[in-house]
């Protein structure tokens, strides 16, 4: 058995309530992720975790960016479905009615890791995130290792399938968490979590925000 040891380590599900003639309806559904599978099939939690151990000795065979599939802590509507997410840039589509997951999102060719709360445009279906690290590096003047996200404008097909148009890029100390973007008419507004105890991305960069025009794709 496998017991969890912090709440955002819960495998992620989708839970529906109908109201109707007085009465209360609850439907319940894991989302059926790798991680769930791994889980299910060889009784490894293999997902990157809050406080929960996990089953390290999948590594050498299993790909590190599948360690971020679990997508427990959002959803967002597109296309007449909503989208599971996390803070990778992996997501899984589910369907309003029966609540299947019919399509994952689960490899990244810029990087595996997103905002743990991407900004939607309900009138466009826009998303607005984070996504990466697309390259990382050294800073030798501040004395730590520093990865490159880029921001991105991102959209699904109705397919399900994802699209995106970069519109920034930003190099942050390691480590580091893209937390959440925030929308207004005129501008995305991008929020970064420093993790390391000493100045950082926090004070130099506009005091943890940073602001993109959404019509000419400029700070």
């Amino acid at each position: 058995d496998v017991r969890t040891e912090h709440f955002f380590d819960g495998l992620a599900g989708i839970a529906v309530f109908d109201f109707s003639h007085g009465e209360v309806h609850l439907a319940t559904r894991l989302i059926e992720t790798e991680t769930l599978r791994r889980l299910r099939d060889h009784a490894q939690y293999d997902s990157l975790t809050f406080g929960t151990p996990m089953s390290w000795s999948s590594l050498a065979s299993w790909p590190f960016g599948m360690l971020l599939d679990n997508t427990p802590i959002n959803f967002y509507p597109a296309n007449g479905s909503l989208y599971a997410t996390s803070d990778s840039s992996y997501r899984h589509r589910v369907d309003l009615d029966s609540l299947d997951t019919l399509h994952a999102h689960n490899t990244d060719p810029i990087g595996p890791m997103g905002a743990a709360h991407p900004a939607v445009d309900t009138d466009t279906g826009e998303i607005f995130n984070y996504v990466g690290p697309n390259q990382v590096g050294f800073d030798f003047r501040n004395l730590h290792p520093s990865a490159e996200y880029l921001l991105v404008r991102e959209w699904h097909e109705p397919s399900g399938e994802l699209q995106r148009e970069q519109i920034g890029a930003v190099w942050a100390p390691l480590p580091w968490i893209a937390h959440s973007v925030g929308l207004t008419k005129h501008f995305a507004i991008y929020r970064i979590l420093s993790e390391r105890p000493t100045m950082s991305l926090d004070v130099q960069f506009l005091s943890n925000f940073l602001h993109f025009d959404r019509n000419i794709r400029s700070r």
